[in-house]
């Protein structure tokens, strides 16, 4: 875009028209080199500020970023057509040199100022430009107080672990078996047998309550069952009666 404005700023002031609708070589040039400028703008900037737009901003702000980035677009497109006709008056052909030396600015600005968001997600987009996800959506606070309830919690919830009855027993049995034989290069404690043999009972009779339970629940789903169907075979049972006694009748 910036050859092409500046190419056509050097045919006009070089080769200037004569006035008079002859069609010349250096205005048939004019006319192609400025349509390229619009066939590379259609490539480039015309569409690309879109999805740019959409894509930059942080969740929380992306719907008013946007409507202010289409509100600015149009805004300045007003804007540069309608003073577009003046500067042509007055500059003449440095309008073109002065629209190849804005795209050469251009330029500069997406390559120092823009990032490359293709084939990123918006949470990449949003560590590009150092944005929080927890902090954007105000849960940052949140996450941190409850991460603060973590340990206190667990604090807790092993001293009732340790009030419980076979917890209790367990250490009365460890407070008897004092000696450890210790492995060797590792210093690890293995507990003696009275200790394993306590914590293997434990586990058994933990299985035999669930096992217990689970028959218990069993059992009364299969009577429930029994009720239902006792229940339906009695309602059945009245409806066919009242039935046969409305015939009879």
């Amino acid at each position: 875009m910036a050859v092409c404005m500046i190419a056509t700023a050097v045919v006009v002031k070089s080769y200037p028209q004569p006035g008079d609708g002859t069609v010349t070589s250096s205005g048939i040039a004019t006319v192609a080199l400025i349509y390229l400028d619009i066939i590379a703008y259609n490539f480039s900037w015309g569409p690309l500020p879109w999805p740019c737009a959409s894509e930059i901003f942080p969740t929380r702000i992306r719907e008013p970023g946007v409507a202010f980035g289409v509100g600015s677009q149009w805004l300045f497109n007003f804007v540069w057509s309608f003073s577009t006709p003046y500067i042509q008056e007055s500059l003449g052909w440095g309008t073109f040199l002065l629209f190849g030396l804005l795209d050469v600015v251009i330029v500069g600005f997406t390559y120092f100022c823009l990032k490359e968001t293709a084939g990123k997600s918006l949470e990449e987009i949003n560590r590009m430009f150092d944005v929080d996800p927890d902090a954007e959506h105000g849960w940052k606070d949140q996450n941190d107080a409850a991460a603060s309830r973590v340990p206190a919690e667990r604090h807790e919830d092993a001293q009732s672990d340790a009030k419980s009855p076979i917890a209790l027993k367990a250490a009365r049995i460890d407070k008897d078996n004092t000696k450890y034989q210790k492995v060797p290069f590792t210093g690890i404690g293995i507990k003696t047998p009275d200790t394993l043999q306590f914590h293997w009972i434990a586990i058994q009779r933990f299985a035999e309550k669930k096992e217990k339970k689970e028959k218990e629940e069993k059992k009364e789903k299969e009577e429930k069952k029994k009720k239902n169907q006792q229940r339906q075979t009695d309602l059945l049972s009245h409806h066919y009666l009242h039935i046969k006694g409305f015939v009879i009748t």
